[in-house]
């Protein structure tokens, strides 16, 4: 080879590293990692995917403790969810979003996604065993929630959606296979869902039940579309807690609300006794001040009295079993039977949607769309 055909070789290569370098930065500052290939997005099994880890490392159900009622009513409800938890992706701050968490005595929802690209979190030991172990140090404190199966774009359902759009079988592969990786990471079985995107349709309801998961998080701007509600609500079988508010105002360039903006929000939902849930993602997070903004917030909600804090998967395994009932003033969280009668509103529980989804057009929307 003679020498410019050398020099020319050289620049080739160097063109083509910077434009994959550009790319993967690109993936990156949306808050979802890159591994070195990507899928088309076609749930498929690998070795990886049904390979635990070792048995006596994952977590067992039936010896934590779990969140129970506790025969008291409240003026609202508060639920924090973390997602777009995966492998190896910016741990430290994963770890000290979560030292908030647990310092400030407050439970939160952790949606793990079970597959990026081609590596499943199970690849991830260092990210599984952390995940474990923080679980099994404060059990009341964490719920992993299944998000998505590979966080990838699949249609263009309501602008973005892993799973609106998509045939019902592909859908139920993606689930079935993403729940599995999920066990196979922590020892448990996932009881809620939070779709990427906060969309998913009526198929997605029937295959996260047949997967026996029903609790769905996604967003409030698309419940309001799809099924007409965007305060919690029950639909197909399943119990739909939509996410309300999002730290980040503005997802080009990551920017937050400001902390006015964000407690005039929860004042608005502490005074109508509404539910309120509160979206936020660990990647965003990477700076001192902007943790110690999460922290003050959460201490805001927690300086109002009668607040109750829940995961997403206690309120919906509470409302499942009727342990948890809108009242006139709030609400009650306990056995109805132990309740006095006038504790309880006309239409005591979280309203039954029977109307046909997907009704509104999401062109009618407000524009309130937020990622997750």
């Amino acid at each position: 080879m003679s020498s410019r055909a050398r020099v020319v070789a050289v620049s080739v290569a160097l063109l083509a590293l910077v434009t994959v370098a550009s790319v993967t930065v690109g993936l990156s500052s949306l808050g979802v990692s890159t591994g070195d290939a990507t899928d088309a997005g076609v749930a498929t099994d690998t070795a990886s995917d049904t390979t635990p880890m070792a048995e006596e490392a994952l977590l067992d159900r039936s010896t934590l403790p779990e969140r129970t009622p506790d025969g008291r009513s409240y003026q609202s409800i508060v639920i924090f969810r973390n997602d777009d938890i995966q492998g190896n992706y910016r741990p430290a701050t994963m770890r000290a979003v979560d030292d908030i968490f647990v310092e400030e005595e407050v439970p939160v929802t952790l949606a793990v996604i079970p597959r990026i690209g081609d590596r499943p979190i199970t690849d991830s030991e260092g990210t599984c065993s952390y995940l474990v172990e923080t679980k099994r140090a404060h059990p009341k404190l964490f719920e992993f929630s299944l998000h998505g199966y590979t966080h990838d774009s699949a249609t263009e359902f309501y602008e973005e959606s892993e799973f609106g759009g998509l045939p019902a079988a592909e859908q139920a592969d993606r689930i079935a296979s993403g729940k599995r990786t999920l066990e196979n990471c922590t020892g448990l079985t996932p009881r809620t869902f939070v779709p990427p995107f906060n969309t998913y349709d009526a198929n997605t309801t029937a295959a996260l039940g047949a997967q026996d998961i029903t609790t769905v998080s996604g967003g409030d701007w698309f419940t309001e579309q799809y099924y007409g509600q965007g305060e919690p609500f029950t639909s197909g079988g399943a119990v739909h807690v939509p996410s309300t508010h999002s730290f980040v105002g503005n997802w080009t360039t990551d920017e937050f609300h400001s902390q006015a903006e964000m407690r005039r929000g929860f004042d608005a939902a502490y005074a109508n006794g509404s539910v309120y849930v509160q979206m936020l993602h660990y990647p965003t997070f990477n700076t001192t001040e902007k943790r110690e903004r999460l922290r003050s917030f959460v201490r805001y909600t927690k300086s109002h009295d009668d607040v109750k804090f829940m995961t997403v998967e206690e309120f919906g395994r509470a409302t499942h079993e009727g342990t948890l009932q809108r009242t006139s003033e709030g609400w009650y969280y306990g056995n109805r039977n132990s309740a006095t009668p006038s504790a309880f509103a006309a239409n005591a529980s979280v309203r039954d949607v029977n109307a046909t989804p997907g009704a509104v057009k999401a062109s009618e929307g407000d524009g309130r769309r937020a990622g997750a």
